[in-house]
Protein backbone atom coordinates (compact mmCIF):
# COMPACT_ATOMS: atom_id res chain seq x y z
CA UNK A 1 0.00 0.00 0.00
CA UNK A 2 1.81 3.09 -1.30
CA UNK A 3 0.22 5.81 0.74
CA UNK A 4 0.78 9.55 0.55
CA UNK A 5 2.22 9.46 4.10
CA UNK A 6 4.83 6.91 3.06
CA UNK A 7 5.89 9.02 0.09
CA UNK A 8 6.33 12.12 2.26
CA UNK A 9 8.28 10.16 4.90
CA UNK A 10 10.45 8.64 2.21
CA UNK A 11 11.31 12.03 0.70
CA UNK A 12 12.26 13.32 4.15
CA UNK A 13 14.58 10.41 4.94
CA UNK A 14 16.03 10.41 1.43
CA UNK A 15 16.88 14.05 1.87
CA UNK A 16 18.89 13.23 4.98
CA UNK A 17 20.87 10.44 3.35
CA UNK A 18 21.38 12.18 0.01
CA UNK A 19 24.31 14.02 1.59
CA UNK A 20 26.25 10.76 1.77
CA UNK A 21 25.12 9.45 -1.61
CA UNK A 22 23.66 6.30 -0.10
CA UNK A 23 20.86 4.28 -1.68
CA UNK A 24 18.88 1.11 -0.97
CA UNK A 25 16.69 2.88 1.58
CA UNK A 26 13.74 0.99 3.00
CA UNK A 27 11.10 2.48 5.28
CA UNK A 28 7.57 2.02 6.55
CA UNK A 29 5.22 2.28 9.47
CA UNK A 30 2.70 0.45 11.60
CA UNK A 31 -0.50 1.54 13.37
CA UNK A 32 -2.06 -0.85 15.91
CA UNK A 33 -5.19 -0.97 18.05
CA UNK A 34 -5.79 -3.26 21.04
CA UNK A 35 -9.16 -3.16 22.79
CA UNK A 36 -9.02 -5.38 25.90
CA UNK A 37 -12.05 -6.27 27.98
CA UNK A 38 -10.83 -7.85 31.21
CA UNK A 39 -11.84 -8.55 34.79
CA UNK A 40 -10.44 -6.63 37.75
CA UNK A 41 -10.05 -7.66 41.42
CA UNK A 42 -13.82 -7.31 41.88
CA UNK A 43 -14.33 -9.67 38.94
CA UNK A 44 -16.11 -6.90 37.01
CA UNK A 45 -15.28 -6.38 33.34
CA UNK A 46 -13.36 -3.21 32.48
CA UNK A 47 -11.87 -1.78 29.28
CA UNK A 48 -8.17 -1.27 28.64
CA UNK A 49 -7.52 0.59 25.38
CA UNK A 50 -4.06 0.57 23.76
CA UNK A 51 -2.96 2.26 20.54
CA UNK A 52 0.44 2.73 18.94
CA UNK A 53 1.97 4.28 15.83
CA UNK A 54 5.52 3.63 14.65
CA UNK A 55 7.81 4.68 11.82
CA UNK A 56 10.99 2.85 10.81
CA UNK A 57 13.68 3.03 8.19
CA UNK A 58 16.64 0.90 7.16
CA UNK A 59 19.66 2.10 5.24
CA UNK A 60 21.91 -0.52 3.66
CA UNK A 61 25.58 0.25 3.03
CA UNK A 62 26.23 -2.54 0.51
CA UNK A 63 24.30 -4.44 -2.13
CA UNK A 64 24.05 -7.60 -0.03
CA UNK A 65 22.44 -5.64 2.82
CA UNK A 66 24.68 -7.23 5.45
CA UNK A 67 25.92 -3.82 6.63
CA UNK A 68 23.13 -1.42 7.53
CA UNK A 69 21.58 1.04 9.96
CA UNK A 70 18.01 0.60 11.19
CA UNK A 71 15.88 2.75 13.49
CA UNK A 72 12.29 2.85 14.73
CA UNK A 73 10.31 5.48 16.64
CA UNK A 74 7.04 4.63 18.37
CA UNK A 75 4.21 6.45 20.15
CA UNK A 76 2.06 4.53 22.65
CA UNK A 77 -1.30 5.45 24.17
CA UNK A 78 -3.05 3.48 26.92
CA UNK A 79 -6.23 4.18 28.85
CA UNK A 80 -7.07 1.93 31.79
CA UNK A 81 -10.74 2.60 32.47
CA UNK A 82 -10.62 0.53 35.67
CA UNK A 83 -8.34 2.92 37.54
CA UNK A 84 -9.01 5.93 35.26
CA UNK A 85 -5.34 6.29 34.27
CA UNK A 86 -4.09 7.45 30.86
CA UNK A 87 -0.49 6.89 29.79
CA UNK A 88 1.25 8.46 26.81
CA UNK A 89 4.81 7.54 25.87
CA UNK A 90 7.29 7.98 23.05
CA UNK A 91 10.25 5.73 22.48
CA UNK A 92 12.83 4.41 20.08
CA UNK A 93 12.87 0.68 20.63
CA UNK A 94 15.37 0.03 17.82
CA UNK A 95 18.38 2.16 16.86
CA UNK A 96 21.14 -0.12 15.58
CA UNK A 97 24.22 -0.12 13.36
CA UNK A 98 25.22 -3.56 12.04
CA UNK A 99 28.61 -4.29 10.44
CA UNK A 100 29.80 -7.66 9.12
CA UNK A 101 33.19 -8.95 8.00
CA UNK A 102 33.92 -12.37 6.51
CA UNK A 103 37.22 -14.15 5.95
CA UNK A 104 38.61 -17.69 6.02
CA UNK A 105 38.40 -17.82 9.80
CA UNK A 106 34.67 -17.13 9.87
CA UNK A 107 32.12 -14.31 10.09
CA UNK A 108 32.48 -11.38 12.48
CA UNK A 109 29.49 -9.21 13.40
CA UNK A 110 29.24 -5.96 15.35
CA UNK A 111 25.89 -4.51 16.49
CA UNK A 112 25.91 -1.14 18.23
CA UNK A 113 23.03 0.95 19.55
CA UNK A 114 19.65 0.01 21.05
CA UNK A 115 18.49 -3.52 20.31
CA UNK A 116 16.91 -6.63 21.86
CA UNK A 117 18.88 -9.30 23.72
CA UNK A 118 17.85 -12.26 25.88
CA UNK A 119 19.29 -14.92 28.13
CA UNK A 120 19.31 -18.59 27.19
CA UNK A 121 15.98 -19.34 28.88
CA UNK A 122 14.25 -16.23 27.54
CA UNK A 123 12.56 -15.78 30.92
CA UNK A 124 15.19 -13.98 33.01
CA UNK A 125 16.51 -11.20 30.76
CA UNK A 126 14.65 -10.38 27.53
CA UNK A 127 14.51 -6.69 26.54
CA UNK A 128 16.09 -3.76 24.74
CA UNK A 129 19.18 -1.96 26.06
CA UNK A 130 21.83 0.44 24.73
CA UNK A 131 25.10 -1.33 24.05
CA UNK A 132 27.37 -3.47 21.90
CA UNK A 133 27.24 -7.07 20.70
CA UNK A 134 30.37 -8.56 19.12
CA UNK A 135 29.95 -12.05 17.71
CA UNK A 136 31.99 -14.60 15.80
CA UNK A 137 30.71 -17.57 13.82
CA UNK A 138 33.19 -20.24 12.81
CA UNK A 139 33.04 -23.77 11.51
CA UNK A 140 33.21 -25.47 14.90
CA UNK A 141 31.83 -22.94 17.36
CA UNK A 142 30.09 -19.59 17.77
CA UNK A 143 30.70 -16.99 20.47
CA UNK A 144 29.63 -13.47 21.39
CA UNK A 145 30.27 -10.73 23.95
CA UNK A 146 27.52 -8.37 25.10
CA UNK A 147 27.62 -5.13 27.08
CA UNK A 148 24.79 -2.65 27.68
CA UNK A 149 23.35 0.11 29.85
CA UNK A 150 19.67 0.50 30.84
CA UNK A 151 19.59 4.04 32.29
CA UNK A 152 18.54 5.72 29.02
CA UNK A 153 15.59 3.41 28.33
CA UNK A 154 11.99 4.50 28.73
CA UNK A 155 10.60 2.79 31.82
CA UNK A 156 7.07 3.09 30.39
CA UNK A 157 7.86 0.63 27.59
CA UNK A 158 10.83 -1.42 28.86
CA UNK A 159 9.78 -2.77 32.24
CA UNK A 160 12.33 -4.32 34.57
CA UNK A 161 11.72 -6.06 37.88
CA UNK A 162 12.53 -3.56 40.61
CA UNK A 163 14.09 -4.23 43.99
CA UNK A 164 11.00 -3.24 46.00
CA UNK A 165 10.73 -6.60 47.76
CA UNK A 166 14.37 -6.53 48.81
CA UNK A 167 14.05 -2.91 50.01
CA UNK A 168 11.08 -3.85 52.18
CA UNK A 169 13.02 -6.81 53.56
CA UNK A 170 15.96 -4.58 54.53
CA UNK A 171 14.40 -1.90 56.71
CA UNK A 172 16.81 0.04 58.86
CA UNK A 173 16.15 1.04 62.47
CA UNK A 174 16.85 4.44 64.02
CA UNK A 175 16.41 5.80 67.56
CA UNK A 176 14.86 9.26 68.06
CA UNK A 177 15.74 11.83 70.73
CA UNK A 178 13.20 10.27 73.10
CA UNK A 179 14.88 6.88 72.93
CA UNK A 180 12.17 5.25 70.80
CA UNK A 181 13.11 3.08 67.81
CA UNK A 182 11.47 3.39 64.38
CA UNK A 183 11.70 1.39 61.16
CA UNK A 184 12.84 3.56 58.28
CA UNK A 185 12.35 2.60 54.64
CA UNK A 186 15.51 4.28 53.43
CA UNK A 187 16.32 1.57 50.91
CA UNK A 188 15.78 2.65 47.32
CA UNK A 189 13.36 1.01 44.95
CA UNK A 190 12.29 2.34 41.58
CA UNK A 191 8.74 3.49 40.82
CA UNK A 192 7.55 4.54 37.39
CA UNK A 193 5.97 7.94 36.87
CA UNK A 194 2.68 7.28 35.02
CA UNK A 195 2.49 10.93 33.91
CA UNK A 196 5.92 10.97 32.23
CA UNK A 197 6.08 10.60 28.46
CA UNK A 198 9.68 9.44 28.73
CA UNK A 199 10.60 8.17 32.19
CA UNK A 200 14.24 7.11 32.50
CA UNK A 201 14.63 3.54 33.72
CA UNK A 202 16.78 2.19 36.54
CA UNK A 203 20.51 2.37 35.88
CA UNK A 204 22.09 -1.04 35.38
CA UNK A 205 25.21 -2.22 33.62
CA UNK A 206 24.69 -5.50 31.78
CA UNK A 207 27.39 -7.86 30.53
CA UNK A 208 27.36 -11.31 29.06
CA UNK A 209 29.15 -13.95 27.04
CA UNK A 210 27.92 -16.99 25.17
CA UNK A 211 29.65 -19.97 23.54
CA UNK A 212 27.80 -22.42 21.31
CA UNK A 213 28.86 -25.64 19.57
CA UNK A 214 26.44 -26.31 16.67
CA UNK A 215 26.17 -29.87 15.38
CA UNK A 216 28.36 -31.12 18.20
CA UNK A 217 26.99 -34.64 17.66
CA UNK A 218 24.01 -36.00 15.69
CA UNK A 219 22.83 -32.49 14.91
CA UNK A 220 22.78 -31.49 18.59
CA UNK A 221 23.86 -28.02 19.76
CA UNK A 222 25.42 -27.31 23.16
CA UNK A 223 25.32 -23.73 24.48
CA UNK A 224 26.65 -22.07 27.61
CA UNK A 225 26.02 -18.48 28.70
CA UNK A 226 26.84 -16.05 31.47
CA UNK A 227 24.83 -12.85 31.94
CA UNK A 228 25.20 -10.35 34.75
CA UNK A 229 23.33 -7.17 35.75
CA UNK A 230 24.73 -4.63 38.23
CA UNK A 231 22.82 -1.60 39.55
CA UNK A 232 24.95 1.54 39.51
CA UNK A 233 22.89 3.83 41.77
CA UNK A 234 21.67 3.73 45.38
CA UNK A 235 22.03 0.35 47.12
CA UNK A 236 23.74 -2.28 45.04
CA UNK A 237 21.57 -4.95 43.46
CA UNK A 238 23.28 -7.70 41.46
CA UNK A 239 21.59 -10.45 39.49
CA UNK A 240 23.67 -12.96 37.51
CA UNK A 241 22.74 -16.01 35.45
CA UNK A 242 24.89 -18.95 34.36
CA UNK A 243 23.09 -21.25 31.93
CA UNK A 244 23.67 -24.46 30.00
CA UNK A 245 21.42 -25.61 27.17
CA UNK A 246 21.10 -28.48 24.71
CA UNK A 247 18.81 -28.66 21.69
CA UNK A 248 18.41 -30.47 18.39
CA UNK A 249 16.33 -32.96 16.42
CA UNK A 250 15.02 -36.23 17.82
CA UNK A 251 13.74 -37.29 14.41
CA UNK A 252 13.19 -35.28 11.22
CA UNK A 253 10.09 -33.36 12.41
CA UNK A 254 10.52 -33.65 16.18
CA UNK A 255 12.84 -31.31 18.11
CA UNK A 256 13.70 -30.74 21.75
CA UNK A 257 15.18 -27.88 23.77
CA UNK A 258 16.30 -28.03 27.41
CA UNK A 259 18.13 -25.45 29.52
CA UNK A 260 19.03 -24.93 33.16
CA UNK A 261 19.96 -21.55 34.64
CA UNK A 262 21.72 -20.91 37.93
CA UNK A 263 20.60 -17.59 39.38
CA UNK A 264 22.90 -15.63 41.72
CA UNK A 265 21.58 -12.45 43.32
CA UNK A 266 22.80 -10.11 46.04
CA UNK A 267 21.12 -7.03 47.52
CA UNK A 268 23.26 -4.28 49.03
CA UNK A 269 26.25 -6.55 49.67
CA UNK A 270 24.32 -8.84 52.00
CA UNK A 271 23.68 -12.58 51.84
CA UNK A 272 24.03 -14.07 48.36
CA UNK A 273 21.06 -16.09 47.11
CA UNK A 274 21.33 -19.05 44.72
CA UNK A 275 18.37 -20.21 42.66
CA UNK A 276 17.44 -22.21 39.58
CA UNK A 277 15.25 -21.98 36.48
CA UNK A 278 14.95 -25.13 34.36
CA UNK A 279 12.95 -25.40 31.14
CA UNK A 280 12.28 -28.14 28.60
CA UNK A 281 10.07 -28.52 25.54
CA UNK A 282 9.44 -30.90 22.66
CA UNK A 283 8.13 -29.47 19.37
CA UNK A 284 6.51 -31.38 16.50
CA UNK A 285 6.20 -29.86 13.02
CA UNK A 286 3.40 -31.58 11.09
CA UNK A 287 2.93 -31.37 7.31
CA UNK A 288 -0.84 -30.95 7.74
CA UNK A 289 -2.22 -27.41 8.14
CA UNK A 290 1.32 -26.18 8.90
CA UNK A 291 0.72 -27.45 12.43
CA UNK A 292 3.24 -26.80 15.19
CA UNK A 293 2.58 -28.74 18.41
CA UNK A 294 4.64 -28.24 21.57
CA UNK A 295 4.71 -29.83 25.02
CA UNK A 296 6.64 -27.80 27.58
CA UNK A 297 7.51 -27.54 31.25
CA UNK A 298 9.44 -25.19 33.52
CA UNK A 299 10.55 -24.95 37.13
CA UNK A 300 11.54 -21.74 38.94
CA UNK A 301 12.79 -22.37 42.47
CA UNK A 302 11.22 -20.96 45.62
CA UNK A 303 12.40 -20.87 49.24
CA UNK A 304 13.36 -24.53 49.63
CA UNK A 305 16.56 -26.09 50.93
CA UNK A 306 19.80 -24.57 49.66
CA UNK A 307 18.08 -22.80 46.76
CA UNK A 308 16.18 -19.56 47.23
CA UNK A 309 13.57 -17.82 45.12
CA UNK A 310 14.54 -17.34 41.47
CA UNK A 311 14.63 -13.65 40.53
CA UNK A 312 14.53 -12.50 36.92
CA UNK A 313 15.50 -9.11 35.54
CA UNK A 314 12.86 -8.33 32.90
CA UNK A 315 9.12 -8.39 33.62
CA UNK A 316 8.00 -11.67 32.05
CA UNK A 317 4.81 -13.18 33.45
CA UNK A 318 4.55 -16.94 33.78
CA UNK A 319 0.74 -16.83 33.94
CA UNK A 320 -2.15 -14.70 32.78
CA UNK A 321 -3.48 -14.32 36.33
CA UNK A 322 -4.42 -10.97 37.86
CA UNK A 323 -1.24 -11.09 39.94
CA UNK A 324 0.96 -11.74 36.87
CA UNK A 325 3.26 -14.12 38.72
CA UNK A 326 6.83 -14.00 37.46
CA UNK A 327 9.00 -17.04 36.87
CA UNK A 328 9.61 -17.50 40.59
CA UNK A 329 8.46 -20.26 42.95
CA UNK A 330 6.37 -22.13 40.37
CA UNK A 331 6.18 -25.35 38.39
CA UNK A 332 4.47 -24.94 35.03
CA UNK A 333 3.56 -27.54 32.41
CA UNK A 334 1.44 -27.24 29.31
CA UNK A 335 0.83 -27.70 25.62
CA UNK A 336 0.51 -25.23 22.72
CA UNK A 337 -0.59 -25.52 19.11
CA UNK A 338 -0.50 -23.39 15.98
CA UNK A 339 -2.56 -24.12 12.85
CA UNK A 340 -2.71 -22.38 9.47
CA UNK A 341 -5.71 -23.81 7.57
CA UNK A 342 -5.27 -21.22 4.80
CA UNK A 343 -2.37 -18.85 4.16
CA UNK A 344 -4.22 -15.82 5.53
CA UNK A 345 -5.62 -17.44 8.69
CA UNK A 346 -3.68 -18.65 11.75
CA UNK A 347 -5.00 -20.19 14.95
CA UNK A 348 -2.98 -20.32 18.18
CA UNK A 349 -3.92 -22.04 21.42
CA UNK A 350 -2.29 -23.09 24.68
CA UNK A 351 -3.19 -24.59 28.05
CA UNK A 352 -1.09 -24.78 31.22
CA UNK A 353 -1.17 -26.06 34.77
CA UNK A 354 0.73 -23.88 37.26
CA UNK A 355 1.74 -25.24 40.68
CA UNK A 356 2.82 -23.03 43.58
CA UNK A 357 6.39 -23.87 44.66
CA UNK A 358 7.13 -20.66 46.52
CA UNK A 359 7.93 -22.40 49.82
CA UNK A 360 8.38 -20.02 52.75
CA UNK A 361 8.08 -16.92 50.58
CA UNK A 362 4.69 -15.18 50.91
CA UNK A 363 4.15 -13.68 47.47
CA UNK A 364 2.60 -10.20 47.68
CA UNK A 365 1.79 -10.82 51.38
CA UNK A 366 -1.42 -12.63 50.44
CA UNK A 367 -0.17 -16.21 50.62
CA UNK A 368 -3.47 -17.32 52.15
CA UNK A 369 -5.22 -16.21 48.94
CA UNK A 370 -2.92 -18.21 46.66
CA UNK A 371 -3.96 -21.78 45.98
CA UNK A 372 -1.79 -24.83 45.40
CA UNK A 373 -2.27 -24.67 41.65
CA UNK A 374 -4.09 -22.98 38.83
CA UNK A 375 -5.10 -23.61 35.23
CA UNK A 376 -5.03 -21.23 32.27
CA UNK A 377 -5.87 -21.31 28.59
CA UNK A 378 -5.22 -18.90 25.77
CA UNK A 379 -6.59 -19.03 22.24
CA UNK A 380 -6.33 -16.60 19.37
CA UNK A 381 -7.16 -16.13 15.71
CA UNK A 382 -5.19 -13.93 13.30
CA UNK A 383 -6.63 -13.01 9.89
CA UNK A 384 -4.29 -11.34 7.39
CA UNK A 385 -7.11 -9.76 5.39
CA UNK A 386 -4.75 -8.12 2.87
CA UNK A 387 -0.98 -7.77 2.83
CA UNK A 388 -1.13 -4.51 4.82
CA UNK A 389 -3.99 -5.14 7.23
CA UNK A 390 -4.35 -7.73 10.01
CA UNK A 391 -7.28 -8.43 12.33
CA UNK A 392 -7.04 -10.64 15.40
CA UNK A 393 -9.04 -11.92 18.36
CA UNK A 394 -7.74 -13.47 21.57
CA UNK A 395 -9.36 -14.98 24.67
CA UNK A 396 -7.56 -15.95 27.87
CA UNK A 397 -8.62 -17.17 31.32
CA UNK A 398 -6.85 -18.12 34.52
CA UNK A 399 -8.57 -20.21 37.20
CA UNK A 400 -7.17 -20.54 40.72
CA UNK A 401 -7.91 -23.82 42.48
CA UNK A 402 -9.37 -21.90 45.44
CA UNK A 403 -11.37 -19.65 43.10
CA UNK A 404 -9.50 -16.63 44.49
CA UNK A 405 -10.60 -13.25 43.14
CA UNK A 406 -7.02 -12.07 43.65
CA UNK A 407 -5.85 -14.54 41.02
CA UNK A 408 -8.70 -15.32 38.61
CA UNK A 409 -8.69 -13.41 35.35
CA UNK A 410 -10.64 -13.31 32.08
CA UNK A 411 -9.59 -11.18 29.12
CA UNK A 412 -10.83 -10.72 25.55
CA UNK A 413 -8.73 -8.77 23.05
CA UNK A 414 -9.58 -7.40 19.62
CA UNK A 415 -6.49 -6.37 17.70
CA UNK A 416 -6.03 -4.55 14.38
CA UNK A 417 -2.78 -3.57 12.66
CA UNK A 418 -2.20 -1.50 9.52
CA UNK A 419 1.26 -1.39 7.95
CA UNK A 420 2.43 0.98 5.23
Amino acid sequence: MKSFTKKIAGLFVLGIFSLSGLSALDFGGLVTNDSIIKTNFDQNFKLDQKNSASLWFKQAFDQAGSNYFIAEAIYNFERDFDVEVTTNSIDSDLFKLVLNAKNKAGVFNLSAGRFFYCDLSGNAYAQNADGLLLSYKGRKFETSLYGAYTGLLNAQTVKMLTSREEAKDHLSVETDIFGKTHNVEDNYYFERDPDAVYDLAEKYMVGGAIVSFPNLFAGQTLTSQFLGTWRVEHEGYTRMYAALGLNGPIVKTLFYNVSSTLGIDNYNGECTNFSNLTKADITYYAPILSMVLQVNGSFASGEYGDFGRFKGFSEIAATSSLMDIQYSGIVKSGVSISLTPVSSLTFNGSADFIFDASGDYERNNIADEIGNFGFQYNCGLVWQMVSDFMLGFNAAQYFDCDNSDYMNKTAFTIKAALSF
